[in-house]
């Protein structure tokens, strides 16, 4: 499907903030995955199923009571009710779901409530971002609304300041970063300047990185995106990261 900015106007749509999950600043939220966009069935698919409709609103309006009404799920797409015609995002889910089972067995007391989903993106969108320069302008808060993105990069930048929370960063996040203009990244900086302190730290070699201590406050967790090729000891150890063990 081709990459579109969400309208966001199917029936009884609550406000979408730019993360999934509780609010990443939230003191329960220990873990903080950096994504690129939320996305989601278009209006027409969800104003053609009821049961999708109320399973997302009542995760964005208060994910805390869906996941004490939900015990072990962290996500409507995960639901068994979720209706797979309007399934999106189904591969990463299915691999944060597996990460938050084997955290769960290290340290019962992680729940869903320890994670947030944190995208780049404050608007939700449809589609393939990848390589899309419609969602490098939304990003770098060109369209459609600067104000609420300024103010989401912002948000983005507290959250890697914040010493207390653990930062997982797709790998990609460093070519993502590239392919971004000079002129979008001045703008970016200006809001979020820790993201390109981001990408300089993640353009260090590999085997190099853990002897340069990162410039970020948060803990930062390079890993290949859950929606990609990744192998279960990374999954692993990601599980690790997540119970305080890693």
């Amino acid at each position: 499907m081709p990459f579109e900015l969400h309208t966001w106007n199917w029936d009884g749509c609550p406000p979408f903030e730019g993360y999934q999950g509780l609010p990443p600043l939230d003191g329960r939220v220990t873990c903080v995955f950096l994504a690129k966009d939320a996305n989601f069935p278009t209006d027409e698919q969800m104003n053609g199923n009821e049961v999708a409709r109320n399973l997302l609103s009542s995760y964005i309006i208060n994910p805390g009571a869906f996941f004490e009404n939900n015990p072990g799920i962290h996500h409507p797409f995960r639901h068994g009710l979720w209706p797979i015609a309007t399934h999106s995002g189904g591969r990463f889910h299915s691999r944060l779901a597996g990460i938050l089972a084997m955290a769960t067995m290290e340290n019962n007391a992680i729940s869903a409530a320890n994670i947030s989903i944190l995208e780049m993106l404050r608007m939700p969108t449809t589609g393939n971002s990848r390589r899309c320069a419609l969602f490098k302008q939304a990003v770098a808060a060109q369209i459609p609304n600067p104000n609420v993105q300024t103010d989401h990069l912002r948000m983005i930048n507290a959250v890697l300041n914040n010493p207390n929370k653990r930062v997982f960063v797709f790998k990609g996040f460093l070519g993502l970063w590239n392919s971004f203009s000079v002129a979008h990244r001045d703008v970016l900086e200006a809001h979020a300047p820790l993201l390109g302190s981001l990408a300089t730290w993640l353009a260090i070699p590999d085997d190099d990185r853990d002897a340069i201590p990162c410039p970020i406050a948060a803990c930062i967790h390079p890993h290949t995106h859950l929606s990609n090729a990744i192998t279960n000891l990374e999954l692993g150890a990601m599980a690790n990261v997540i119970a305080g063990l890693g």
